[in-house]
């Protein structure tokens, strides 16, 4: 019995005990749903915070994006007027570029024509200085002016290409009677380097004909760089039909010219100072 009233005893206590963990749970457990319902209350509070703060940001956001889209139409109608106007200055330049080259043309040819024009004049000029000077300077030429069958006769070197070389000459011819023959612009140096001379050549044309020496060049005039032959033996004059000159040595076979001819002339033509 005693056994039975200690167990009972223990029940008790143990009851008791329990009790008491079950109300400490209880009371645990309602502190901890109202903590959990203050946190639900808080995180309930941040959420809408969170959503306001959301919708305030894609407000502004989206009124950002209106202003952006205003700025980027705007500046699209910038860009087509600056393209609009850098293409009508580009046709505008192209229009210039084209009359600038068409007046550069033109001023070419015009310079190419004034040079023409001032080489052809000078060329005059100088043929007729020098006709003036032998006119003026010469009693030969005076006197030859007044013969009967003159022929004046311009004399132009050539090389084998048909280009004109700076040797000239200018021939008085009267028929029968006389050659006077004057070149201007030969090649000094080769006489004194090689010891040579300036020969004057004639020939009768024909199969037959055969070159002459009839004598060589001398200076008449050093500031002139002029040169002249003269012959006036009525029988020479009468046996030949052109004249040319060669480059060679004094001592040469006066049968055989050396050389390449220069300033070839054929004298028969009709005469032009009758």
């Amino acid at each position: 019995m005693a056994q039975i009233t200690n167990h009972a005893k223990d029940l008790e206590v143990s009851n008791e005990t329990l009790k008491q963990d079950i109300d400490r749970l209880n009371r645990e457990l309602a502190d901890t749903e109202v903590r959990l319902g203050a946190a639900r209350a808080g995180g309930q509070k941040e959420i809408e915070q969170a959503r306001k703060d959301f919708a305030s940001q894609q407000d502004a956001l989206q009124v950002q994006a209106i202003q952006l889209q205003a700025q980027l139409l705007q500046g699209q109608k910038e860009f087509a007027s600056l393209q609009s106007t850098a293409a009508e200055e580009q046709k505008g330049a192209e229009e210039e570029r084209k009359r600038t080259g068409e007046l550069q043309s033109t001023l070419v040819a015009k310079e190419a024509e004034l040079s023409d024009t001032a080489g052809k004049l000078e060329d005059e000029s100088t043929a007729l200085s020098r006709e003036r000077e032998l006119l003026g300077k010469s009693r030969d030429i005076t006197a030859l002016m007044g013969a009967r069958n003159l022929h004046i006769l311009d004399v132009v070197d050539t090389d084998t290409r048909g280009k004109s070389r700076p040797a000239f000459g200018r021939i008085f011819f009267t028929e029968g009677k006389s050659l006077l023959f004057y070149a201007y612009d030969l090649n000094e140096a080769k006489l004194q380097k090689a010891d040579y001379q300036y020969q004057v050549w004639a020939k009768k044309e024909g199969s037959n004909g055969q070159a002459e020496k009839l004598g060589i060049f001398y200076s008449d005039d050093k500031a002139q760089n002029r040169w002249v032959f003269k012959c006036d033996d009525p029988k020479v004059i009468k046996e030949i039909d052109s004249v040319f000159v060669t480059l060679g040595p004094p001592n040469s076979d006066p049968t055989h010219p050396k050389g390449l001819p220069l300033m070839y002339a054929y004298l028969h033509t009709a005469a032009n100072h009758p």
